[in-house]
């Protein structure tokens, strides 16, 4: 199988057609932070969390985590 959507069975409805007829929920306008997340075991992770502008941090929204294998060389502030 491959990576693409295109033309491939796997899809009754393919990620690209489904983004090309979905309505977004919210503008584009994001909202952008970057931080530290100390883990019970005292390891530190850094999180780069973008939330849109209209609702803003306090509002609880569903989550999607991504992660990578790359660290970051410096600290940064906030």
């Amino acid at each position: 199988m491959t990576d693409s959507s295109r033309n491939s069975g796997a899809w009754s409805t393919t990620p690209h057609d489904y983004l090309a007829t979905r309505q977004n929920s919210y503008s584009d306008e994001r909202l952008r932070r970057s931080c530290y997340l100390t883990m019970r075991d005292g390891v530190r992770i850094a999180a780069e969390i973008f939330v849109p502008a209209e609702v803003g941090w306090e509002t609880p929204l569903p989550t999607i985590t991504i992660f990578t294998p790359y660290y970051r060389r410096f600290k940064l502030t906030s």
